[in-house]
């Protein structure tokens, strides 16, 4: 089992490194378009042709000099995850082996389970998440394309005012950001999209090796972690016990239960609850948690992290404004101003803490 705070921690450091490339790409992207708004003659081919050539060429080399990095870290990641996984599973099964529970016990060191289920799952994720990012280099080559035809649209007006132009072009990207498209075409941050699919990737990757390993071990019973916050249709099944195979009268499917294997069920996107071993007479269920309560925190958490998002996306503003030799006076404002609501909100709500790691932007 894999505990809420180590899912929400482990992929803090891999964040934070597409944190970094997405503020670099975006400094490189100004830097063009200033380079366009503060030319006193412009050939627009030419232009199009340098800029984004040039471009090109720098945010792939970005993007294969990161994932050079975070491949490796990523599978390290993930294996380091379901091992730990693992290992806490096996100190109830060892429990119980000794207590005559489980006869058909097999130690971890001699399992199956850890060459069969890890690599497999962590290759395809590592494969998938590079194709992923690799592709944030034709939206942005597009995103700079359409920014490098709006100024030299509007450097045709009879009065072009470059820092007025400049400071709000940049509040524009740096609120839209560098986006990672989904299937279904909607668009997320690369940060947020490296997030969602780390804590993804190792919960899904941690699931699946505990459920080979309770096959193994002959365990159908398992029971769901829980946490306050958790959304509202999680919150109806975390915390209960559920019947790996629905062959057990006494307890639901852990499947139709759980949603386990959608997108939206247990171990599903973003999802940071898990599960753990449970032997009935042996076992010992957590209390259940207050429905009130973790309605309250999940909204609490909301805000939170909606204060966080502003934190670094008026950060990077203030830092391409800097770059650029802009007045950031109202963006460094900006950033006091949600560090200071989101101060606020933890000190009133002891259930909060601040998370630092969420605020920067590498």
């Amino acid at each position: 089992m894999l505990s809420p705070r180590f899912l929400a921690r482990a992929p803090e450091p891999i964040v934070a490194l597409y944190a970094q490339l997405e503020t670099e790409i975006l400094l490189d992207m100004v830097a063009r378009i200033g380079n366009v708004a503060s030319a006193k003659e412009i050939n627009p081919k030419r232009v199009y042709w340098d800029e984004l050539s040039a471009f090109n060429k720098a945010t792939a080399s970005r993007i294969a000099q990161h994932l050079k990095i975070s491949t490796p870290e990523l599978i390290k990641t993930v294996n380091d995850a379901v091992l730990h996984s693992l290992r806490q599973d096996d100190r109830i099964y060892q429990a119980m082996a000794q207590s005559g529970a489980l006869p058909k016990y097999v130690a971890l060191r001699n399992s199956a389970v850890l060459d069969q289920t890890m690599q497999p799952t962590v290759q395809i994720l590592a494969r998938d998440f590079a194709a992923r990012i690799a592709q944030t280099q034709a939206a942005a080559s597009a995103l700079l394309m359409q920014n490098i035809s709006q100024v030299i649209t509007a450097k045709e007006q009879a009065y072009f005012d470059f820092p007025r132009y400049m400071s709000k072009t940049i509040r524009k990207l740096g609120h839209l950001g560098i986006t990672v498209v989904e299937t279904d075409g909607r668009a997320m941050s690369m940060e947020a999209f490296t997030r969602r699919e780390i804590i993804t990737g190792i919960n899904t990757a941690a699931a699946a090796a505990s459920i080979d390993r309770a096959q193994e071990v002959g365990n159908d019973l398992v029971a769901t972690s829980q946490h306050y916050g958790a959304r509202p249709e999680h919150a109806l099944w975390q915390g209960k016990v559920f019947s790996l195979s629905g062959t057990n009268p006494k307890y639901p499917d852990f499947k139709a239960g759980t949603g386990y294997g959608t997108i939206t069920g247990l171990c599903g996107i973003n999802c940071r609850h898990s599960f753990y071993p449970y032997f009935a007479g042996y076992s010992t269920k957590e209390p259940a948690l207050d429905d009130a309560r973790n309605a309250k925190m999940y909204e609490l958490e909301q805000m939170q992290r909606n204060n966080e998002r502003n934190i670094r996306t008026w950060k990077r503003i203030n830092q391409m404004e800097n770059a650029q030799k802009l007045d950031s006076t109202y963006s460094a404002g900006k950033v006091r101003e949600w560090q200071a609501r989101n101060r606020d909100l933890i000190a009133s709500e002891p259930w909060l803490s601040r998370d630092y790691s969420r605020e920067q932007i590498g």
